[in-house]
């Protein structure tokens, strides 16, 4: 009789690649790093798509819901290195998915080079790395993909469909705070995403929309899910839950911000005090989700064997709660015949003719990098690359900038406003001037800077206003030729305020020369491929004139085209001052 005791279910259910790669030192798990092909493959494709992924740093770093990004690579970057081990051969399966995504890879680096793209590099940086896990990292795919996910959520959902998220989430915020203001006594007036309180004027921005908290606990769940090797039920489960989590956070801050600064008139709402409170009810928030994931590890326990009262259902739940790795109250002997307990190497991960593949696509991706830096766009001034401050701007625009009599208005006032914010999605400066047309009053406002087209209209129906028809783009080129305007196309929307009030808004968006925006409603066909080339590319800051008409009612079709004329001659007389503001030390 052998006296080696023998092994239970749930020790036969542990991969053992990851126990021998625990066993083995640093050194020598990563000695074989730059001895492939693949591994120079990504180095080289690091450095050929550095200008574009610089640019798409600055960018992330300039959204606040992403500063996390250098956290999450850092993270995956350390899993990688204490719980990844290289090989020199994978199993075939691996080795083919691993070359299709990296030829997905070099197929959108070579086209964000070639359209000086930083989203689209970004991307094809993400399906480079995740193809050299597949390909030279040792073990069971299911831990790789995972460390690779924590990389892929930097990336930002293209097609603006990030700015969609907050504009949602500020109006969700806002509705589920309202009811406990409520409660708690606070007299207060909810518009779009504009609390109005007896102490002030609550305007609920990025910060607050939820969106901070929701990609960042995004991150927290991964990391959790990666780091006490979850099973995929279990950290799928937990990832559902953080909206809701991230959804009571923010509304417990704007409940707060709005309870201290009516009962105490302490302003929460902006400077460190609202950075502090933020950070504590996110710390709060990630509490919860520890707390929620080990209760739904616990829920998700399999059971561990196979008893007399067992049935169908109890496999059943073993197999969902533990795929992929295999139920433990299954016995080692029901393994099907033939089926291998560790990945077979097929040999090496790259060949003489696979090698060559390698160094003629990154020639091609460094050729079309360095086209596209020298060629000029990645010079091209950028909503990263303007930073003006509050003196400058007060300096550059006056008064005097726009007539006293402007097609029949007069001008009644002019102030310069600045939003101390880090969110160029809103424009941080604005210079308006007031004007008095009969008896309508008449703003005419240039904000700035912008990342490519901004859709003013969403900002008005955040503010509490509805669309009374879609948004219509308005060819002026032939009177802007007259002017000698390069701005040739207006944007016209008719609103309606909460009293079914009817405005009129009128606005332009044009580069730093006055050309228009290269947008989608006029000079893309609107495609699904075309829209998705637009947002990879860089986009350049954009100034914004607009004129909006409050409670005008309607406009007849010549006093809507008088206010489109007069709104590219406000265009063309502010482009001075836009050089001058750029060009100022």
């Amino acid at each position: 009789m052998s006296s080696k005791k023998s092994k239970g279910p749930s020790e036969l259910a542990e991969p053992s690649a990851t126990a021998e790669a625990a066993a083995v030192p640093r050194a020598d798990a990563w000695s074989t790093l730059f001895r492939q092909p693949v591994d120079w493959l990504l180095l080289g494709a690091c450095i050929a798509l550095s200008p574009m992924l610089v640019s798409q740093v600055v960018a992330l770093w300039s959204k606040p819901h992403f500063q996390f990004f250098p956290l999450a690579i850092g993270i995956a970057a350390y899993l990688i290195w204490r719980r990844g081990s290289l090989t020199s051969g994978v199993s075939k399966g691996r080795r083919q998915a691993g070359w299709t995504v990296a030829i997905l890879g070099l197929l959108v680096g070579g086209f964000s080079s070639w359209f000086y793209a930083p989203w689209g590099a970004q991307a094809a940086w993400l399906c480079l790395v995740t193809a050299w896990g597949l390909l030279r990292l040792d073990g069971p795919w299911q831990p790789i993909m995972a460390w690779m996910t924590l990389l892929w959520v930097t990336l930002p959902l293209p097609m603006d469909l990030d700015d969609r998220l907050i504009r949602k989430l500020q109006q969700v915020s806002t509705s589920s705070a309202s009811p406990l203001m409520d409660l708690a006594g606070v007299p207060h007036l909810p518009s779009g995403n504009v609390i109005e309180t007896s102490a002030g004027r609550l305007f609920v921005d990025e910060a607050c929309s939820g969106v901070d908290s929701l990609y960042a606990l995004g991150a927290v769940a991964l990391f959790l899910a990666v780091w006490q090797r979850s099973t995929p039920a279990a950290g799928l489960l937990t990832l559902l839950t953080v909206p809701a989590w991230a959804w009571l956070g923010n509304t417990l801050r704007l409940f707060l911000i709005a309870l201290l600064l009516h009962h105490w008139g302490m302003d929460f709402a902006h400077g460190w005090k609202h950075t502090v409170l933020g950070l504590g009810v996110f710390a709060l928030m990630s509490l919860f989700l520890l707390a929620a994931q080990g209760g739904i590890r616990r829920i998700l326990k399999p059971f561990p064997v196979k008893t007399v009262t067992s049935g169908p259902w109890h496999a059943l739940f073993n197999r969902v709660v533990c795929w992929p790795a295999k139920d433990p109250a299954r016995k080692a002997s029901s393994r099907r015949k033939g089926e291998a307990a560790t990945p077979q190497s097929t040999g090496p991960v790259l060949g003489r003719w696979s090698t060559v593949s390698v160094a003629v696509g990154l020639v091609l991706v460094c050729a079309t990098s360095v086209y596209s830096y020298f060629r000029g766009p990645a010079k091209m001034t950028t909503s990263n690359s303007i930073r003006i401050d509050e003196q400058t701007v007060f300096e550059t625009f006056q008064r005097e900038d726009l007539p006293e009599e402007l097609q029949g208005m007069k001008l009644a006032s002019f102030e310069t406003v600045y939003r101390p914010s880090s969110k160029l999605f809103y424009g941080e400066h604005s210079a308006i001037w007031q004007y008095v047309d009969g008896k309508q009053a008449v703003q005419i406002s240039l904000d700035f800077p912008f990342a490519g087209f901004h859709a003013l209209e969403v900002c008005y129906v955040g503010a509490g206003c509805e669309m009374a028809e879609p948004r219509r783009s308005v060819d002026l080129s032939e009177y802007a030729r007259q002017i000698g305007s390069a701005t040739e196309f207006v944007e016209q929307v008719r609103l309606k305020d909460q009293l079914h009030g009817e405005s009129y808004l009128f606005y332009a968006e044009f580069d730093q020369y006055g050309q228009d925006v290269w947008r989608l409603g006029n000079r893309l066909t609107g495609s699904l491929p075309a829209r998705v080339a637009y947002s990879m590319q860089l986009q350049p800051a954009t100034f914004q004139a607009q004129i909006y008409l409050k409670g005008c009612g309607e406009l007849t079709d010549s006093e809507r085209t008088r206010y489109q004329q007069i709104l590219l001659d406000a265009c063309a007389a502010l482009q001075p001052q836009i050089q001058q503001m750029l060009q100022a030390p």
